[in-house]
């Protein structure tokens, strides 16, 4: 059976879209735009302090992007690290530390673009007591490193008895809450998260005092991974991890998940007939009716790929919509409201499946054609590249510039790989196909927080399926999630 499924879905597609926020085409794969910022633009010596990079591209912020930081002259800033990562708010960060007084030019680059920002330091005067928290932030149950450094006209003082406090002991425990410093000034403490909240961090030397803000997150969200199985399409439920055991989902009746939230816990699903729609919380099993004036999802089975998705945001649904003459895909808000048509295609461009870009403004998915295509602002669409691979069956987004692509064809060979195809048109080139070439090929692909690519294949025997992953950078070894099925299963991720 997972044989002929496979060859069923030969003739799909991959084409992306402007799902939500129309954009020009000329405008989607620009450079990105940096801007600095500095907590302390004009720091004494030895204070520490945070330097910021914002990177977007279009003004919609980028996450996931590796920034490298440097500093002019030589030994004026101490930085914490050379690179970081920006946030789902597009930030990165750095602390710093001035080591001299005059201008010093720090300088951020990602995707070869380059932003400095000028400081000026002074020159330390006094007794000086400074604070600094290692991260500034944790999730419940991470701990963090206080530091305090006193000196006296920039000399460290030795031996000095440090107290340290924090304003809510019960969303933080501080561990010691007396230091003494080192030939160096310096002596550390260590703060562990305990619940979700914001508290002072108090430093205490000689009648001056210091304090610097800490937060606690609630812990990160783990991965699960949506499975169908068995002849009929069960829908179960597994952690994203070696060996894991698929279950029951927890629905109090017959829910079919269509759309997931990317890195949330939102969910899309339909009831057994495929007529009523919902968005599901995960973590809650809340459910709130999606309600559009016209709903007709193009799947008409719990084994079709995914037809639906819900913006990281929270805020949307897209959804490919069943027409007489085709069908169209269309963008709501989550309660069904204010739908509108963003693609209307028929016959052989009709899409199959589709996958919401991480941000939201572009969406991957799959015709009846085969082909690779860009929605443009007019409505019409542009090929992307595939090289001289063919029969694309599933996708997923790398990042916001790169899909991953399982094909039935790869460059000719007859057997099956997995594709990394840039956004821009611009050639793809091999993932992954295990030197031979994939067991079998995937009838579902999916990415998950960690850059990881998780698909279904037959396993080394050739009777059963396989949920496996491939871990990044190298994407070069599998790690089996869950096996044994003697039909097939099929991963269709989501994270809450």
């Amino acid at each position: 059976m997972h044989a002929v499924y496979r060859r069923s879905l030969l003739a799909a597609g991959l084409v992306m879209v402007a799902a939500l926020l129309w954009m020009p085409a000329c405008d989607v794969h620009t450079s990105v735009t940096v801007v600095l910022s500095a907590s302390n633009p004009a720091p004494v010596v030895g204070d520490a302090f945070t330097v910021s990079a914002t990177v977007t591209r279009n003004g919609v912020p980028l996450q996931g992007r590796t920034v490298g930081w440097s500093a002019a002259p030589d030994g004026a800033l101490q930085l914490q690290q050379t690179t970081s990562q920006t946030d789902d708010a597009g930030v990165a960060r750095v602390t710093a530390r001035a080591q001299a007084a005059g201008e010093i030019t720090v300088a951020a680059t990602v995707d070869n673009v380059t932003q400095t920002l000028v400081l000026t330091a002074a020159a330390a005067d006094g007794p000086r007591l400074r604070l600094s928290l290692d991260p500034a932030s944790v999730s419940v149950g991470a701990t963090a490193a206080a530091s305090v450094v006193l000196t006296v006209d920039g000399v460290p003082q030795e031996g000095q008895a440090i107290n340290l406090a924090v304003s809510d002991p019960s969303v933080v425990a501080l561990e010691p809450v007396s230091v003494v410093t080192d030939a160096d000034g310096a002596a550390a403490a260590t703060l562990t998260g305990l619940a979700a909240g914001s508290v002072q961090v108090l430093a205490v030397w000689n009648g001056r005092s210091v304090s610097a803000d800490f937060t606690v997150a609630a812990p990160p969200l783990p991965e699960y991974v949506f499975t169908t199985s068995g002849p009929l399409g069960e829908i179960l439920l597994m952690a994203n991890q070696p060996s894991s055991t698929p279950g029951d989902p927890g629905f109090d009746d017959k829910r079919i998940p269509v759309g997931t939230q990317r890195d949330g816990s939102l969910i899309l699903a339909v009831d057994a007939s495929f007529v009523n729609a919902y968005v599901i919380d995960m973590r809650t099993r809340a459910e709130t009716p999606f309600t559009p004036d016209s709903f007709s999802l193009v799947s008409a089975s719990p084994r079709a790929a995914l037809a639906s998705g819900v913006t990281a945001d929270g805020e949307r649904v897209v959804w490919l919509r069943r027409q007489a003459a085709g069908t169209q895909i269309v963008s709501a808000r989550l309660n069904g409201a204010n739908a509108r048509v963003l693609l209307e295609a028929s016959f052989a461009s009709a899409p199959t499946s589709m996958a919401l870009s991480p941000n939201g403004l572009e969406v991957a998915y799959t015709t009846m054609g085969g082909e690779v295509r860009l929605l443009l602002e007019t409505g019409n669409s542009r090929a992307l590249e595939l090289g001289d691979s063919t029969g694309p069956l599933a996708l997923d987004w790398l990042d916001e510039d790169t899909l991953v692509v399982a094909v039935n064809n790869y460059n000719g060979s007859a057997r099956p790989g997995l594709l990394s195809v840039p956004a821009s048109g611009a050639a793809p080139w091999l993932l992954f196909n295990d030197g031979t070439g994939l067991r079998s090929a995937p009838s579902a692909v999916c990415v998950d927080g960690a850059g990881n690519v998780i698909y279904d294949e037959l396993d080394a025997t050739g009777s059963q399926s396989d949920i496996v992953r491939l871990d990044a950078p190298g994407y070069s070894a599998r790690t089996v999630l869950a096996g044994g099925d003697v039909s097939e299963m099929r991963p269709v991720l989501t994270r809450f």
